[in-house]
């Protein structure tokens, strides 16, 4: 075995050349595992990874060769009606996904009006929610979207913003600007607004006090007070000395800016505007009911699966949500009422309605003027203003409200 061992060792290239004695010595120390041999067959990395020259130039030329067949391939796949087709279907992906967010997800909007300043001010871009009443019913006191009731029959919809005051089944009355909630006094939303004229000493208001009171040039108005003396002399407003009135300014106010107003060094007399009595432009149009902007009421707001009477009165109250909105035929013969052809003495509420209105509370169209909201026609309700832009100042002169974007909008 020894012999064969040596044998074997001094077979080998580079153990020629050694004598007997170390071929022993490395034969030992192999047999105690303190050196190892390549076996047979194994080449160094160095020697495996030489190529001669003319072996180099043919892989060379061989990978160009391939390079330039698989960039000839590529061209001769290109196929431009494949590409089309795929361009298309991203952007028809795209369109669904945008469509599906716009119309199930994100409500994003434009508010056009001071109704519901200054919770909302007009200018003011609002991202909403469509899935706020999707998993919960609309609560007392919150900014709601939804499809102006008028725009339905003529195939369009035009979303309002406005705040839910009355809930379905609530008697709901105004009396001198102050909402009742089946004969409860109500919480008044901390933005609301009201209609005040304010006279001065006889100076101008300048534009830096406007802004304090936060009046935009769309809902100042200088009155002439010589035009209607008879109405300034009900609003306690005199004539100075020389016969002339002093500047008169008829504006919105909230509570907080009333009393900033009272308080200019150049302001003499703040009047709240009197209610416009005598006007038949509130709901129902179409019925005597002496009711007025600020007094209004009392009206019981329709509840799902509740059954009234068909009287003449209830008939001009809710005749608009049986029919427009619950899709009934309703005729009145001979005294007698008929729904879908069929004589009826009651009618019961498929929906629940709501009572919406601004909060600038005598310059907003809201349910006072177009009557109940059911609640198919919530929508959702705004979460945040991104963007608010100011129409009476330029873009570089304070025409964005810095202080105003990506903010939350709360109910309070």
């Amino acid at each position: 075995m020894e012999d064969q061992d040596r044998d074997h060792i001094s077979s080998r290239s580079h153990f020629s050349g050694r004598s007997e004695q170390e071929l022993d010595e490395m034969l030992d120390e192999l047999r105690a595992g303190k050196i190892g041999i390549n076996q047979p067959g194994q080449n160094s990395s160095e020697h495996d990874s030489e190529d001669t020259p003319e072996e180099n130039d043919n892989a060379s030329g061989t990978g160009n060769a391939a390079k330039s067949k698989k960039g000839k391939s590529r061209k001769e796949g290109f196929n431009l009606k494949d590409e089309v087709i795929s361009w298309i279907q991203v952007l028809v992906a795209a369109a669904i996904i945008a469509f599906c967010v716009n119309h199930f997800i994100i409500a994003n909007s434009e508010v056009p009006t001071s109704s519901m300043e200054t919770t909302i001010m007009a200018g003011d871009r609002v991202i909403g929610s469509r899935l706020s009443y999707k998993f919960g019913d609309p609560q007392r006191g919150d900014i709601a979207i939804f499809i102006y009731p008028d725009d339905e029959a003529k195939g369009i919809k035009t979303y309002y913003v406005k705040r839910i005051i009355g809930m379905p089944g609530d008697t709901i009355e105004i009396r001198d600007n102050q909402v009742y909630i089946d004969g409860v006094a109500a919480k008044n939303p901390e933005k609301m607004q009201l209609n005040y004229f304010v006279e001065t000493d006889g100076s101008m208001l300048s534009e830096e006090q406007f802004r304090l009171l936060d009046v935009s040039k769309a809902d100042r108005v200088l009155i002439d007070g010589s035009y209607n003396p008879q109405y300034m002399s009900m609003l306690n407003i005199q004539p100075n000395a020389n016969g002339q009135y002093n500047p008169i300014y008829h504006f919105p106010l909230t509570q907080k800016t009333l009393e900033v107003a009272k308080k200019l060094p150049v302001v003499k007399r703040v009047v709240l505007e009197p209610d416009p009595v005598g006007t038949d432009s509130y709901y129902p149009v179409d019925y005597q009911t002496g009711w007025s902007r600020d007094n209004y009421g009392p009206l019981w707001i329709p509840k799902k699966g509740t059954t009234i009477p068909l009287t003449e009165r209830n008939i001009a109250l809710y005749k608009r949500c049986i029919v427009n909105y619950e899709h009934n035929k309703l005729e009145v013969k001979d005294s007698k009422v008929y729904i879908n052809g069929k004589p009826e003495t009651t009618y019961t509420f498929k929906y629940d309605y709501y009572w919406m209105m601004g909060d600038n509370r005598h310059n907003s169209a809201d349910s006072r003027s177009w009557g109940f909201v059911p609640e198919d026609h919530i929508v959702g309700k705004p979460i945040m203003i991104w963007l608010s832009l100011d129409k009476d100042r330029s873009l570089f002169d304070g025409g964005i409200r810095w202080n105003r974007m990506f903010r939350w909008v709360h109910p309070d």
